[in-house]
């Protein structure tokens, strides 16, 4: 369907090696995919052997790996030189080698350092010796902001409540001119949502499941799925006052 042939415009770097190595490598890779879940993407996992499909996508998120092949990073740099963007969680990133030892001064040090100077660096302590995350506050709207910047949350789904990006997992697809949102909250409470596209509120909203039309507001109850529909053109209200 819509959904399942959509682009990936996200990729997300996973290490097994990294994950035997570090004991928060996993929760940092949660706490990556949940934030871009929750920002209406559907991440591409890649490996170091599968480093080449990151050009398919327009984000490359680097959640805390320690471990680093050069291959990997000159993959990297050249997907930076090619107009990809890139994330890095973590200045400790990409600090030693495959052996678990860190990196000396020479090639592979220059090299690292430069990719992190094209990246966006988001701080964490990657370690400590815990399986929790430990990433500076506002992690996730930085990658907000990326992901606005590059273009891919031109359709956003907004809390009421808030005025800022729902947390809840959602993904947006076109299909023959319209938009289709398929969202689901996974909280132990409601949330009404509206949706934004290109900066304004739009009404007329149908609920295809529930087969309700000229809406505005949307109530996503706890762990009921729910597939919308934006129409092409429309009544618009800015969202900003």
């Amino acid at each position: 369907n819509a959904f399942q042939d959509a682009k990936r415009n996200v990729a997300i770097l996973y290490s097994y090696e990294c994950l035997m190595q570090n004991l928060q490598y996993q929760s940092n890779m949660f706490t990556v995919y949940n934030t871009l879940i929750q920002k209406g993407q559907k991440p591409l996992y890649v490996t170091d052997n599968s480093i080449d499909k990151i050009t398919d996508c327009s984000l490359l998120v680097i959640p805390g790996n320690l471990l680093i092949k050069e291959s990997t990073v000159d993959a990297i740099l050249n997907y930076i030189s090619n107009g990809g963007e890139v994330i890095v969680i973590g200045e400790n990133s990409f600090s030693r080698d495959m052996y678990n030892k860190p990196l000396e001064s020479g090639t592979l040090k220059n090299k690292v350092a430069s990719l992190k100077s094209k990246a966006t660096v988001i701080s964490a302590n990657l370690l400590h010796d815990t399986p929790k995350s430990d990433f500076e506050p506002g992690a996730a709207d930085k990658i907000e902001t990326v992901l606005n910047n590059i273009g891919l949350m031109n359709t956003r789904l907004v809390d009421k409540s808030t005025n800022k990006t729902a947390e809840v997992e959602w993904n947006a697809v076109e299909y023959n001119g319209d938009t289709l949102i398929s969202a689901c909250n996974y909280s132990d409470n409601s949330i009404t949502v509206t949706v934004e596209k290109d900066g304004k509120m739009r009404t007329n909203i149908s609920d295809i499941k529930s087969n309700l039309n000229n809406l505005s507001d949307i109530t996503l109850e706890p762990f009921v799925p729910v597939l919308l529909k934006v129409p092409s053109s429309e009544i618009t209200i800015s969202l900003l006052k």
